[in-house]
């Protein structure tokens, strides 16, 4: 699974300078991001894609990031937002990939973020 949507989520309520976040609220668009990213074939060799969109996310919510990659596509994002210094420093850290997989074993396609049953396929 991808950990980005949490990523965000995280950001955001670390985030001294936003008010508290209403999950409730906030679930239809995490859970947009959420299949939005499984949607994104990222196995190994085809990370950008997955920085990318998530790039975009946090930059629609004011926070900069950085994109490094020693091979284009396998790039690795780093965003930072900046405490006061009056507590301890939190970090989270995700990978963009996922393993190779067999759609023919799947009863749904594995990058359809489908839901079914109450679940994201």
């Amino acid at each position: 699974m991808r950990c980005a949507a949490l990523l965000v989520a995280a950001l955001a309520f670390v985030c001294e300078a936003q008010p508290r976040v209403d999950w409730t609220q906030q679930k239809t668009e995490i859970l947009k991001i959420y299949r939005d990213l499984i949607q994104i074939d990222t196995r190994a060799g085809n990370e950008t894609k997955a920085v990318e969109y998530i790039r975009g996310v946090l930059e629609k919510d004011g926070i900069s990031s950085q994109i490094y990659a020693l091979e284009p596509a396998r790039a690795n994002l780093v965003a930072r937002i900046k405490g006061n210094g009056s507590k301890r420093p939190l970090l989270i850290l995700a990978h963009t990939d996922v393993v190779g997989v067999q759609k023919e074993k799947w009863p749904v396609d594995p990058f359809s973020a489908a839901l079914k049953d109450g679940y994201v396929w």
